[in-house]
Order: structure tokens, then C-alpha cells, then sequence
């Protein structure tokens, strides 16, 4: 598969009119956001309707079904991770890697993706993840600035506030990204081989040593990134962005 380069479309033919781009947090990038995530069967719509994402892992699972080819674990990684949940409330989230050992195991897969991304046809939830919101909707209360609640039968944007998010004022990468700035090259070789670690975590019979390495990388990007999205553009216009280029 050829490496995906933004701003640009979504791998593998996914909804080929839209252009994803990388940028800070910002009500555009937000509509962004939720363009991708947009539910095939939506409870709640708070920006127009595309055609989904939820199409595209539908016919992942046709193809398995129509299919059926045979199923080796040989290679698949079992792992267990626990992130602090956000803001610090709450016991941490868990998010088990498990081995998919037959067509059940696949088409339940899929639906936790889906339903994570989408809930529902009839709940804004994701039912696997302890009943809280879906990506979509998660992003349209960020959208419209409010909870999603149920008013007389129906889920609207109607709660309480929700303020914007603060952050930095991230410009959007521009294609290319910025080869000559020393603290994204840090980042992107560090990048680079948390995607190397990936692949050779399944490659073969699997390496749960890799896994493990690539975990400690995708941790430590994150203190990569805060001086990148703390630098002024010289040109002004905004702050710099990693752009999560392969070197």
C-alpha cells in the first residue's frame, strides 16, 4: 500500500471526496473529524451527511464472509494496555489487544471498530467501551457546543455547555511537512520506528518484544510534539505541527 501523504484522501479508497489534512484543533478540523467518523445510521446529525467509513469496513467483512479462508493465530499479538483516562477522573481505560481465532472473533472485531467510531443505529454509544459516547458524537458536542441529551425521545445538542477545548494554534501542515525543522525530524525518526516496530510485531510469527517497543515510542512522541506546537511559523500564520512523515 502506498504511504499515505497529507494533506490528501484516506487509504484504500475511502471517501474519496474528502480531503484530510493534519492540523490543531479548530472548529474546521472538528467538522473534519466527524466527516470520517459520520454514522451510516445516525441517531444525531450535527453536520451535513457523507458517505461513511462504516461502508468501507462493511465490505471487510463481506469479504471474510464470502471467504471463510482459514484463520491462524500464528503471529497475532494478545496484549493488554491501560491509559490514564482523560483529565484524570475515573479508573484508567483498558484496551485489550485479543488473538481472533475465528470468523465470530472477526465480524465482533469490526463491530467494536464500528461501534466505537459510530455507536449504533439506535444509541450514540459505544456499548464495548463502557457506554461512553462514540467518536462521532463525542466530536459533535466539541462541534456544537453542547451535551448530547435526549429531549422528548430525540438525542439533540441540547445540554449543557461545552466549552472549545484550549490549545495551541497548530497551522496546517503543508504537503511535504517540515523537513528542515530539527525538533520534527526528532519526531519523525522516532515515528519511523514506531512503525517499523509495528510491522515486525506481526511480521512472521510475531514479536511481542516489538509490540512492547512500539508502545514505549507512541508514549514518548507525545513530549516530541509539545515543543513543535509551541513554535511560532516564521512567517507567522499559526504554530508549527509534527507531520508524521516516514524517514
Amino acid at each position: 500500500m502506498q504511504v499515505p501523504t497529507y494533506p490528501g484522501p484516506l487509504p484504500g479508497g475511502v471517501r474519496p471526496d474528502l480531503t484530510v489534512y493534519l492540523a490543531g484543533l479548530s472548529q474546521e478540523s472538528v467538522g473534519m473529524y466527524m466527516q470520517i467518523e459520520t454514522p451510516e445510521d445516525s441517531v444525531a446529525f450535527a453536520a451535513d451527511t457523507f458517505p461513511t467509513i462504516g461502508a468501507f469496513y462493511d465490505a471487510i467483512l463481506a469479504a471474510f464472509q464470502g471467504l471463510t479462508p482459514p484463520l491462524s493465530t500464528a503471529g497475532q499479538q494478545a496484549h493488554g494496555l491501560s491509559v490514564p483516562n482523560p483529565g484524570g477522573a475515573g479508573p484508567n481505560l483498558s484496551e485489550p489487544l485479543t488473538v481472533l481465532q475465528t470468523l465470530a472473533d472477526v465480524e465482533q472485531a469490526i463491530a467494536t471498530i464500528k461501534d466505537q467510531g459510530e455507536g449504533t443505529s439506535t444509541s450514540p454509544d459505544a456499548p464495548e467501551f463502557g457506554g461512553e459516547l462514540a467518536h462521532y458524537y463525542r466530536f459533535g458536542e466539541i462541534y456544537e457546543g453542547r451535551r448530547l441529551i435526549q429531549v422528548d425521545g430525540q438525542w439533540k445538542y441540547a445540554g449543557d455547555p461545552v466549552p472549545f477545548p484550549e490549545c495551541y494554534p497548530v497551522a496546517q501542515v503543508p504537503l511535504g511537512g517540515y523537513p528542515d525543522m530539527a525538533l520534527v525530524q526528532e519526531f519523525d525518526t522516532q515515528f519511523s520506528a514506531l512503525v517499523a516496530d509495528l510491522e515486525q510485531a506481526w511480521a512472521g510469527a510475531g514479536s511481542s518484544t516489538k509490540l512492547n517497543s512500539a508502545i514505549g515510542v507512541m508514549f514518548g512522541l507525545s513530549g516530541l510534539a509539545e515543543p513543535i506546537v509551541q513554535t511560532p511559523l516564521p512567517r507567522g500564520g499559526g504554530n508549527y505541527g509534527p507531520d508524521f512523515r516516514l524517514v
